[in-house]
C-alpha cells in the first residue's frame, strides 16, 4: 500500500506543479526541477509518515521479502529451477537475501530517479497537450543538447569520497553510499544518453533508434557502465563539441 502511495506521489505531484509553473513562463528545465523537488518532498513525507507509525518502510519491506524468500526456498519447484541448479537451499536463501537487501537499501535513490524521469516526461506530455491551445507553451530543448554543469563531476566525486569514508565508520554509511551510487550513476548515464542522441542526430539515424539504443544500453549493468563512462568523458573532454568541429 505504501509503495502504491509513493508511485502516486511520483506521478501526481509533478503533474500538479508543471502546469502552474509552465503558465508563469518559467524556463522548461526550471519547471522540471521544481516538479522533481515537489515529488522528492512528497517521497520524504511518506517515509516520515511511515516511520512515525512505528516501523519504517525499509523494515516493512525487509519483513515482507524475508517471508517471500522463506516461502521460495521451501518450494521444491523453485529449488530445482535451472537458475539455482547445484546450490543448496541455504545458498539460494543467502543469494536472495543479499539481492533484496541491496534493492531495499537503494530504494530512496531509486525513487528519486523515478521522480526525475516522471517530471521530465510529464513536462513533455503536458507541453504537447498545451501546445494545441491558444497560448504559447515553452517546450524542452532537444535532449541531444542536454548537459549537466561540468563542475558536477567534481561535486559528485567529493560526495562519493565523503560517503565512502562515512560508510567505513558508521553503520548507516553503507545505506548512504548505496543511494549516492544510484544517483551518481543516473547523473552520468543521462549525460551519456544525451551523447548517444547527439551522435544519432549527427549520423542521421531514424528518430526511434537513439531512444531504443539508450533503453537497451541502460538495462544490462555492463552496457550501463558504458553510458556512465561516455557521460563522464563528455563532461571532461566536451565530446559533442569535438564531434561538431569540421575535419580539416
Amino acid at each position: 500500500m505504501v509503495i502504491l502511495g509513493l508511485f502516486l506521489v511520483i506521478l501526481v505531484l509533478p503533474a500538479m506543479v508543471i502546469p502552474k509553473n509552465m503558465a508563469l513562463g518559467e524556463r522548461p528545465y526550471k519547471v522540471v526541477l521544481e516538479a522533481f523537488l515537489a515529488a522528492a518532498l512528497g517521497i520524504l513525507f511518506v517515509f516520515i509518515l511511515t516511520a512515525a507509525s512505528g516501523m519504517g518502510l525499509g523494515e516493512q519491506l525487509a519483513m515482507a521479502m524475508k517471508e517471500t524468500v522463506e516461502w521460495m526456498v521451501a518450494d521444491e519447484r523453485i529449488l530445482n529451477h535451472p537458475l539455482f541448479s547445484g546450490r543448496s537451499a541455504t545458498e539460494i536463501q543467502g543469494q536472495l537475501i543479499s539481492t533484496y537487501t541491496v534493492i531495499i537499501n537503494s530504494l530512496p535513490g531509486t525513487l528519486l530517479v523515478l521522480a526525475a524521469l516522471s517530471s521530465y516526461f510529464e513536462y513533455i506530455l503536458i507541453a504537447k497537450i498545451g501546445s494545441k491551445g491558444p497560448k504559447e507553451i515553452r517546450k524542452l530543448p532537444h535532449f541531444r543538447s542536454f548537459s549537466w554543469p561540468r563542475q558536477g563531476i567534481w561535486g559528485w566525486l567529493a560526495i562519493f569520497i565523503a560517503s565512502w569514508i562515512f560508510s567505513k565508520d558508521f553503520e548507516i554509511g553503507a545505506l548512504v553510499l548505496s543511494n549516492v551510487n544510484v544517483l551518481m550513476e543516473f547523473y552520468f548515464v543521462v549525460q551519456g544518453a544525451a551523447v548517444v542522441f547527439f551522435f544519432g542526430h549527427q549520423k542521421k539515424w531514424p528518430g526511434w533508434v537513439p531512444p531504443l539504443a539508450v533503453l537497451v544500453l541502460s538495462v544490462p549493468r555492463i552496457s550501463r557502465i558504458f553510458l556512465f563512462i561516455l557521460g563522464v568523458t563528455d563532461l571532461v573532454l566536451n565530446l559533442r563539441d569535438r564531434m561538431e568541429r569540421p575535419v580539416v
